[in-house]
């Protein structure tokens, strides 16, 4: 990895995973780290999810800073 940050799903840098290159303040925007479906005779819905509350391991490109917020739009600051 030459640039950015690559956020990761679960820890030891495991499960899904989003490459950043610039600021974030909405985790929203990025990619979905899967999309399921769901079918049962009769019956089929699909569910998606973000980010909201699932980083569990972050790697920083050399030269690069990272800080990690709580809760979006930059309040609450975790981890520099």
């Amino acid at each position: 990895m030459a640039d950015g940050i690559v956020i990761y799903e679960h820890a030891g840098f495991g499960g899904g995973s989003a490459h950043l290159t610039s600021d974030a303040d909405d985790l929203s925007a990025t990619r979905p780290l899967r999309a399921l479906q769901f079918g049962r005779a009769g019956y089929s819905s699909s569910y998606t999810y973000d980010w909201n509350d699932c980083i569990s391991s972050i790697k920083v490109a050399p030269g690069w800073r990272a800080t990690v917020f709580v809760d979006f739009g930059f309040h609450e600051d975790c981890s520099t």
